[in-house]
């Protein structure tokens, strides 16, 4: 805050291993393909009332600490086939009169045109992944409003993968994840980047403008955007250079000015950050 940066604290909303150790009962279930078994999935069931009321508890502790915002993580989306706990079973059962089963959503024939070994998606399917990710967009939107009711200030920030703007049909089968129903309930919706592998610079950079683009006319405003830059290779975990995150950050902002949130791996990179850092364009 001295100088002048607002602090966000990048929180899960459902990969809490201690609260899954603690209450085992709190655990979401999923579709296991290879044996056609329903398992826990070690993650928390966002549809239980006792899981809601203790994020509600734990984020506004969190949020009391003088923070300006949070960044959920992608986990707060269940995936292609999780979402099968008992609540969320009970509730689209109330509100389609079909109690779901995975035979209602998947064929144990394989899909040529999905993943190895991935079974077939019936019908139904799409009709249980959008009722999903309106559950979380609604979930969501339940959580702010709690969390802002002691902390009215508090800005919430949502990681989304790139998919959820270029491919948002792939993107709402394989995570539940539809930005169209995710964005009314938050502030920022931080979109990750990064060059695929082989991928030219200029071609990725082409991608990013577009990908930029389509997320304003998603989301409806520029400044609701936050591109996510990475200063480091993934593959070779070394600092990128300057020109490569600059010619990133002008793509970005070629038409629109969403604001950039700069990433490094600080159990790989131990020194200061980027001497980019110094002298972005713009830095929300």
């Amino acid at each position: 805050h001295g100088a002048g940066l607002a602090v966000f604290v990048w929180m899960p909303v459902r990969a809490m291993d201690w609260a899954v150790q603690r209450h085992p009962d709190w655990q979401d279930w999923s579709f296991d393909p290879a044996s056609g078994a329903l398992r826990p999935s070690g993650r928390l069931d966002s549809w239980r009332p006792d899981v809601q009321r203790y994020l509600v508890r734990l984020l506004t502790d969190l949020a009391g600490s003088g923070i300006d915002g949070l960044l959920f993580g992608e986990d707060l989306f269940v995936g292609e086939y999780g979402g099968l706990g008992p609540a969320a079973r009970a509730r689209f059962a109330a509100e389609f009169q079909r109690t779901p089963r995975p035979e209602l959503f998947w064929s144990r024939a394989a899909d040529s045109s999905l993943p190895s070994k991935a079974p077939t998606r019936l019908p139904m399917f799409w009709r249980w992944a959008g009722w999903k990710s309106r559950a979380a967009g609604e979930q969501m939107a339940e959580l702010v409003r709690a969390l802002r009711t002691a902390h009215p200030g508090l800005l919430v920030a949502q990681n989304v993968a790139p998919e959820a703007i270029s491919r948002p049909a792939e993107a709402l089968a394989r995570w539940n994840l539809d930005l169209l129903a995710l964005a009314p309930a938050v502030d920022y919706v931080a979109v990750l980047t990064y060059p695929e592998p082989g991928q030219s610079l200029s071609a990725a950079a082409g991608e990013l403008t577009e990908l930029v683009d389509r997320a304003v006319q998603l989301v409806g405003a520029a400044d609701r955007i936050m591109i996510k830059v990475p200063l480091m290779d993934r593959r070779t975990g070394r600092l990128l250079p300057d020109s490569q995150i600059g010619r990133f950050l002008a793509a970005a902002q070629r038409d629109h000015a969403p604001g950039v949130a700069y990433l490094y791996n600080s159990e790989k990179i131990r020194r200061v950050p980027h001497r980019s850092l110094a002298r972005p364009s713009r830095l929300d």
